[in-house]
């Protein structure tokens, strides 16, 4: 309260309007506030009349406002609204205007500090409120009722209406941290969850002492800190970004969605006044985005949609959208989300239904219906908004190739996911044959990527493997390739490198064989003068002669029925194709065996060498020692403990773990 005070030298010509009740937290520092600087608290009945509101702050020269963000976008737009009506909009001339200087209308000119906090800001706000209120500083707020309300504070000053509001920085005798799973400080750029210290911690919650000790730690060099239990990210410029609550996490298909960042790209469509998307779940538990929207004229869904898959992922589109008159809000002036209604989930908001019309799209279609477990699908649909994810894909590829020797690229699904769109796929490739063993992946998509990461296969010899570990570090684009075959593997995947990203600095990561394939490759592409920056070898180990003990044909065939079990074995949903994977994929790992045998890493590379060790540091089939990659690079090298058997290290709850240590490797 002293620090809020302090900073914006409230005092006892200061006149503060008491918006909120006295069972809210944000009505401490309209008290106590007041109290403390000599200026005068003037109260009002019903936070929710805006009338009454803006009347008090003409008549009692408010100076100073205090609350969360959607009541003061009540009154902006109630303002608006007036101005819309009236030929000559109302306002007040300031002093400047008495004297004969030039000066613009405003709305209100002793409004001098806007303090906003307890709830999201939409990104317009700030920009609408400095129009009426010329002479207002806007500041955002946030903290916990644990830590004495508020403890980090951000003044608003030409935020772009694309990009959200920052968190800030700590308040005077206050700190905020952004830490990993083991209480270390995440480095610059990497999601974390934010604890706070300092003197404004309280002592405990009265009576429950379980609930005290779950809430605050004791940090052996931070000293008591409270959990938040949200998330957040440091930035280079010093400030902290919230991220959302942990428990509220968003995720479609698997993907980490940024809900604010869909609320921005709505909010700058032409006529949309205010937005919430909400993620909820079908009939099927799967989860799905709806869109919840307050505009001035009848929304057009399809265009909507369309303008939204220019600038954002197709997971990121909202499936369903619902337009109200108003949003509903809670007693403390909150958006009630409970209150939003729910969508009616027979109708999807998509274009008009389309059945198939050849017989290879009614094949399709057939087989996507079984996959997904609906009864119609069109063929313009996108295959997304039926739940389709990277594991009924490999199901729909593998079903394509075993029950109609029919074969397609996984990301051609990807990128085309529509009946219609594969089928015309597939006939050009019936036509135009390619090989489908080189194909790559981009595993994951979003505006924000700040580079690319190109993966290569374990001896699973699918790159897919790489999934869940693109959805934790998709601050970067995940590139990843399948084992190819052909003896010139190495030029084919130089040149599909170079298709997506045709010069460098280069960053791969190779997980077990994977790394060796890396590593391989990068000699190569640095003899003919590219710029690796990283390699992250992932359990990998060095090999230095070729294997004495070559496999015969049936212990090649053993192995990779061993490797393919295994691989079913991690991912039980695919075990109805365990006959695709037998074939198809048994004769890719067989292949990458043989290149294993007659492996030798040899030579030096000038990229920086990270190597993340499992704790067992041993593999049932690849051979080498995981220390002797320190003498293979002239650059820097890292070695660290990661989490998680070899087998296991991209898997469940050691990927999230070992992806902490990818990211300190990358910054």
């Amino acid at each position: 309260i002293q620090d809020i005070n302090r900073k914006f030298e409230v005092n006892e010509s200061d006149r503060i309007i008491g918006l909120s009740s006295m069972c809210f937290d944000l009505s401490v520092y309209d008290i106590f506030g007041s109290l403390g600087s000599g200026a005068t608290l003037v109260m009002i009945k019903d936070q929710r009349d805006i009338m009454d509101v803006r009347k008090t702050i003409e008549e009692k020269d408010i100076t100073i406002w205090n609350s969360v963000p959607a009541i003061m976008d009540l009154l902006i737009e109630n303002i608006l609204g007036e101005e819309d009506n009236n030929e000559e909009p109302m306002f007040y001339w300031s002093n400047a205007h008495m004297q004969g200087q030039t000066v613009r209308k405003i709305t209100n000119s002793s409004l001098r500090v806007v303090l906003l906090s307890g709830d999201w800001i939409p990104v317009k706000l700030p920009n609408k409120l400095n129009k009426h209120f010329v002479n207002a500083e806007v500041i955002s707020l946030g903290g916990a009722t644990e830590a004495s309300i508020w403890s980090i504070y951000y003044p608003i000053d030409d935020i772009e209406e694309n990009k959200s509001i920052p968190y800030g920085m700590p308040l005077a005798n206050q700190k905020f941290y952004v830490l990993n799973y083991e209480l270390e400080h995440c480095p610059v750029g990497v999601q974390g969850e934010l604890y706070i210290g300092g003197i404004g911690l309280a002592e405990e919650y009265l009576n429950d002492k379980e609930k005290t000790k779950a809430a605050f730690v004791i940090h052996p060099d931070l000293g008591r800190l409270y959990c938040t239990g949200d998330y957040g990210v440091l930035h280079q410029e010093g400030h902290i970004e919230f991220l959302g609550r942990k428990d509220q996490q968003v995720k479609i298909r698997g993907y980490r969605v940024e809900i604010g960042e869909i609320e921005n790209q709505l909010l700058n469509m032409h006529d949309v006044k205010e937005v919430v998307v909400l993620d909820k779940l079908d009939n099927k538990g799967k989860k799905f985005l709806c869109a919840y929207i307050v505009s001035e004229t009848e929304i057009n869904v399809i265009n909507i949609k369309e303008k939204l898959a220019m600038v954002l992922p197709d997971y990121m589109v909202p499936l369903h959208f619902i337009q109200i008159k108003e949003m509903p809000l809670t007693p403390n002036g909150k958006i009630n989300r409970k209150d939003l209604p729910s969508p009616d989930m027979d109708v999807v908001a998509s274009t008009s239904f389309v059945a198939p019309e050849t017989e290879l799209e009614n094949l399709l279609d057939g087989i996507w219906r079984g996959i997904l477990g609906v009864e119609k699908i069109g063929v313009n649909d996108n295959l997304f908004e039926y739940g389709v994810d990277s594991t009924s894909i490999i199901k729909f590829v593998s079903r394509l190739s075993t029950d109609y020797n029919i074969q397609i690229p996984i990301h051609q699904v990807f990128k085309t996911p529509n009946v219609r769109e594969i089928a015309k796929a597939i006939s050009n490739l019936m036509i135009n044959p390619v090989d489908v063993s080189s194909e790559r992946m981009l595993l994951n998509a979003n505006n924000l990527q700040e580079k690319n990461i190109f993966c290569f296969p374990p001896v699973v010899a699918l790159g897919v493997v790489y999934q869940r570990l693109s959805e934790i570090l998709d601050r970067y684009a995940f590139y990843s390739f399948n084992f190819i075959e052909s003896e010139d593997r190495i030029e084919k995947y130089i040149e599909l490198i170079k298709e997506i990203q045709p010069e460098g600095p280069y960053t791969f990561l190779g997980i077990s064989a994977g790394g060796n394939l890396a590593f391989e490759i990068t000699k190569v592409m640095e003899q003919r003068g590219d710029k690796i920056e990283d390699i992250i070898l992932m359990d990998s180990f060095y090999i230095q002669d070729i294997n004495p003990n070559r496999l015969t044909d049936e212990e090649s065939r053993k192995y990779a029925s061993e490797t393919v079990e295994l691989m079913l074995k991690q991912y039980p949903q695919l075990q109805s194709e365990g006959e695709f994977f037998r074939n198809h994929v048994g004769e890719k790992i067989r292949g990458y065996y043989t290149y294993l045998d007659r492996l030798i890493n040899s030579g030096q590379v000038n990229a920086n060498l990270h190597v993340i060790k499992s704790p067992s540091s041993q593999s049932k089939h690849v051979r080498g020692d995981i220390n002797l990659w320190q003498y293979s690079t002239t650059g820097k090298y890292t070695i660290c403990n990661g989490y998680g058997d070899h087998e296991k290290m991209l898997d469940g709850k050691y990927v999230e773990q070992n992806a902490i240590l990818i990211e300190k490797s990358l910054s």
